[in-house]
């Protein structure tokens, strides 16, 4: 995959950097820095209303950097929705499904046991001020399968009007099968889908899913930070209210009040990123341009032995996660110490992450009560990464 790395400029200026991080964040090629600093020199200015070259510029980079998104991911452009991040995304959607469909007590909102707090937070905070009941879906925590019988026994039980899940777990790495989540559900239950830790890796189509929502941040997926985005179908959406104003959103404002449009538009008031929104499409054709997901699955077998080295280190009962069928790669060592390991791990120039990763139900219900160490590789990791971090973790343990 050299060729790969070679466009990402993190590497040529840190030769011996070894990252492992990118489930918490990936690098920028230099062609998203360069689409970027392009559209700063030659086309920025603020989009909407602007009758000059200038704005009219900046608006259609604005719009064609949607356009492309949406055929990244098997939408139409008007139902893209521009966020700062996939929390920001979370929330959104959480405010406005609370308030258009008026949830109170006696309503259930559930949401997957394996969530990233991005997801899980959001609805607790409203749960409190409004009286829903948030409930877990469960997993089974030998094969981390979803639950798929008690959660139709929690459907059957309860007035369940939201479901929210994650497409893949940014713990284990582990891919679900959301397809069987919406067969569970009735037409009436709005069925969102965090794809933070999906898009990165493997292609989605949003169309075929079965969700009503779905959304994810730019910066895992090699783009910059500060833009995420929320898909909406356009019926859902239609009917969906928003409660964050300002400009940008409005058909007319009086003294008596306001009147908003009805497009996707009305959940982006005030200016958006514009320049991160260059920087999104920019990724995207990076994806297409470099083939990124068939590499990905190649690298998936090329680190297999790395992965199997791993286990023989810590032992099978220790690891959660890796390469293999509904994987995307992440591994997490449930061991005593991990922040020692991060640090000597450090201290070779090896980027890992040690924590709850923002996961504290799911590490729960697996019975861990420390962090665990997450080893996540990206498309421009090479074998002599992975063979550095076997060689290093051996030292070390």
């Amino acid at each position: 995959m050299s060729f790969i790395r070679e466009q990402f400029p993190i590497f040529t200026n840190n030769p011996d950097l070894i990252y492992l991080d990118n489930a918490s964040t990936t690098h920028k090629p230099q062609q998203v820095i360069d689409a970027m600093n392009f559209y700063i020199g030659h086309s920025y200015a603020n989009i909407h209303r602007g009758q000059y070259a200038l704005a009219e510029q900046s608006e259609l980079a604005y719009l064609s950097s949607k356009k492309n998104v949406a055929q990244f991911i098997g939408s139409d452009y008007r139902e893209i929705i521009y966020t700062y991040n996939a929390t920001h995304a979370s929330n959104i959607l959480a405010q406005s499904l609370v308030y258009s469909y008026g949830l109170k007590q006696g309503d259930t909102v559930l949401i997957g046991i394996r969530d990233h707090h991005a997801t899980i937070v959001p609805w607790q905070l409203l749960s409190k001020q409004l009286g829903f009941e948030v409930q877990f879906i469960d997993i089974d925590v030998h094969t981390l399968d979803i639950d798929l019988e008690g959660l139709k026994k929690q459907l059957y039980n309860n007035n369940v009007k939201v479901v929210v899940c994650s497409h893949v777990s940014n713990v284990t790495g582990r891919i679900y099968d959301v397809q069987k989540i919406h067969e569970c559900l009735s037409d009436d239950i709005f069925f969102a889908v965090d794809g933070s830790q999906a898009i990165p890796h493997f292609q989605v189509n949003v169309s075929t899913l079965g969700c009503d929502a779905y959304f994810f941040t730019g910066h895992k997926m090699m783009g910059p930070t500060g833009i995420g985005l929320l898909w909406i179908e356009k019926n859902k959406s239609r009917n969906l209210q928003t409660l964050q104003g300002g400009g940008g959103i409005i058909e007319e404002v009086t003294t008596r009040g306001c009147s908003l449009i009805r497009t996707a538009d009305k959940f982006e008031p005030g200016t958006p990123n514009l320049i991160g929104a260059v920087g999104l499409g920019a990724a995207c054709d990076f994806y297409k341009n470099f083939n990124i997901y068939a590499n990905i699955k190649e690298s998936h077998s090329k680190w297999k032995e790395s992965y199997d080295d791993i286990k023989d280190i810590f032992g099978n009962s220790a690891v959660l996660g890796g390469a293999g069928e509904n994987m995307v790669g992440i591994l997490s060592l449930n061991v005593a110490h991990g922040d020692d390991i991060g640090e000597q791990l450090a201290s070779h120039d090896i980027c890992v992450r040690v924590g709850g990763h923002c996961a504290h139900p799911l590490l729960t219900r697996l019975g861990i009560s420390h962090g665990v160490v997450r080893i996540s590789p990206f498309v421009y990791n090479t074998v002599e990464d992975m063979e550095s971090l076997v060689q290093t973790l051996s030292k070390i343990i």
